[in-house]
């Protein structure tokens, strides 16, 4: 599963969708400007989840 977090990653189940595979790169670059976390579960068949942690308030060196 670690290759989602890589730039241009896609799915086979996916890749007649378009897309770049850009979109959790992203958030998780995101969530690390803001103090925050970005963490992935997935159970093969069933489904997967994606949590995304904010802080009430951004780092004071931001």
């Amino acid at each position: 599963m670690g290759q989602v977090w890589g730039e241009l990653a896609r799915g086979k189940e996916v890749r007649h969708i378009p897309g770049n595979g850009l979109g959790l790169p992203m958030v998780a670059a995101v969530m690390r400007r803001l103090g925050g976390s970005c963490e992935l579960s997935s159970i093969q068949g069933r489904g997967t989840t994606v949590r995304l942690r904010i802080p009430i308030e951004a780092p004071k060196d931001r």
